[in-house]
């Protein structure tokens, strides 16, 4: 399998996601309504990764489910380390809220 097809970073441009070179699923649940004519900031600010996949708390590794809060607190499923991390909004390093005890 090419990992190179998984991104290892998100990018946060004051409290929007950006990631233009991947695909975006959404979860099971409400979608979120972007209005057409939004504006986007063109340099956001990496909260997880740009570097490469690991454990850390400032990484990933295939992240797969995101999901933002009203808080504009970003929760992200990182299944190959068996974990949700949890970014609260000017946070630099994510925290463990579910699993990182490895499998199972």
């Amino acid at each position: 399998m090419d990992f190179s097809l998984f991104p290892f970073s998100l990018t946060l441009s004051y409290g929007s996601l950006v990631s233009p070179s991947i695909s975006v699923h959404p979860l099971r649940g409400s979608a979120i309504d972007i209005h057409p004519n939004a504006c986007w900031k063109q340099n956001g600010i990496t909260v997880a990764g740009g570097k490469e996949n690991g454990y850390g708390t400032d990484q990933l590794n295939n992240p797969w489910g995101l999901f933002v809060d009203d808080k504009q607190t970003i929760y992200v499923a990182d299944p190959n380390n068996h974990r949700i991390m949890e970014w609260k909004r000017d946070v630099m390093n994510g925290q463990v809220v579910a699993g990182g005890n490895g499998q199972g």
